[in-house]
């Protein structure tokens, strides 16, 4: 009687084998006839089953099943553009990194009953797959997967000695978005270790170090670093010049701003941020009753905003800021004719002051126009359209302010 039921044992255990293995079988031969949902579900409980995990073709079958799913659900009928397999559009997601995943398993495993060459070869081509999965997800604004199939591109290549350092940027670009530092700084290193975009990727390491105040040794660091290689650089320039700006190290500001600007003397964007400096310090030098420094100051300021009005004449910030400047100026200079008692020299300081307040409007009249809704230009508008006694003026403005 045991050595009955030992055979019976063994028959299951047989069985069991045999069904395994016949699944692996029907799985590939619904691939090939391409009803590959069918073949999907055949080949999923072989990768469990312990006694088919282990064979590299149990894998190899997988691979080549996910690999078909994918490529085919793109296939379109030549003449009608249709969907050959619309059934296989939702399995699209997820399929190339199971395929690539698959083919490694085989590998890993190794078997003389599959040609391995093959397994490797679709398993190299599967990479250019997973770069536009990466492409895809990054469209959608789902940077987490962007980045894991750009670097599964990478990392795949790299197997077969091929380094596809876009990919690697990609991945970069794709794990900072999603807020992962670690392999975002692992990507771009691997981008700047391999000479590639290496000015770009100190940029957007700095933008990366500059988002968390736990990094800022980080930037410092990365900034010197940056700043010793492509001492030249604006946008790096730039990123020092804003490290000064919020330290209000305006001084050494200054010096970066020079020198970016003789490099580049039509940049608006340094010229406006080298203004913003220099009224700033003439503003702070008149508060402290430096008026002298002040006034050696001012006309700095002036061409600096000068010159970006000249260089974008639609452009908000220029004129505005350049408006601002002279309405600033004009206000200081009424309050500094209130104090005078000669009558004479008041008048004359006063006519001084109007005039100067009149420089400003052609400026925020721009600027108002290419932005009706600034509170803070209609509000220095309304005190000019009194002063002058434009009285229509300041009443559509005075009404535009109130509702």
């Amino acid at each position: 009687m045991k050595r009955l039921l030992a055979c019976v044992l063994l028959l299951g255990a047989t069985i069991s084998l045999n069904a395994q293995g016949a699944k692996v079988l029907n799985a590939y031969n619904y691939m090939n006839d391409n009803e590959l949902l069918k073949a999907k579900v055949e080949i999923e409980p072989a990768i469990e089953h312990v006694k088919t995990k282990e064979d590299a073709k149990t894998w190899y079958y997988r691979g080549l099943i996910y690999e078909n799913i994918y490529k085919n659900s793109f296939a379109e009928n030549e003449a009608t553009k249709a969907l050959i397999y619309p059934e296989l559009v939702a399995e699209r997601k997820g399929a190339v990194l199971t395929a690539l995943e698959s083919f490694e398993k085989a590998i890993s495993i190794g078997s003389k009953k599959i040609n391995m060459t093959e397994v490797k070869q679709h398993h190299a081509e599967m990479s250019k797959w997973a770069y536009q999965e990466g492409v895809n997800y990054y469209n959608e604004k789902d940077y987490a997967n962007a980045a894991k199939m750009f670097a599964k591109c990478y990392e795949v290549k790299l197997v077969y000695d091929m380094i596809d350092n876009e990919a690697a940027y990609n991945a970069g670009l794709g794990y900072k978005l999603a807020g992962d530092k670690v392999n975002a700084e692992k990507y771009l290193r691997i981008c700047m270790a391999n000479e590639f975009k290496v000015e770009q990727v100190y940029l957007d390491l700095l933008h990366m170090y500059a988002q968390d105040e736990a990094d800022a040794d980080k930037y410092k660091a990365t900034l010197a670093e940056a700043r010793e290689k492509f001492p030249d650089n604006l946008d790096i320039i730039q990123e020092e010049i804003n490290i000064y700006l919020a330290s209000k190290e305006y001084d050494k500001a200054l010096v970066n701003l020079d020198k970016a600007i003789t490099a580049d003397p039509t940049n608006k964007g340094l010229l406006y941020a080298r203004g913003i400096i220099l009224d700033n310090q003439q503003t702070n030098l008149r508060a402290e009753k430096k008026t002298d420094e002040a006034n050696a100051i001012y006309p700095k300021a002036e061409a600096d905003y000068k010159r970006v009005v000249e260089l974008d004449p639609e452009g908000f910030d220029g004129n505005y800021s350049l408006g601002a400047l002279y309405y600033n100026r004009g206000a200081e200079m009424l309050n500094e004719a209130n104090d005078i008692l000669d009558d004479t020299k008041y008048k004359a300081a006063k006519t001084a002051a109007e005039d100067q307040l009149k420089a400003a409007l052609p400026f925020l009249e721009k600027a108002h126009n290419l932005d009706p809704e600034d509170v803070q230009t209609m509000s220095s508008l309304k005190v000019i359209y009194a002063r002058t006694n434009q009285m229509e003026k300041f009443d559509a403005i005075k009404e535009k302010l109130e509702n």
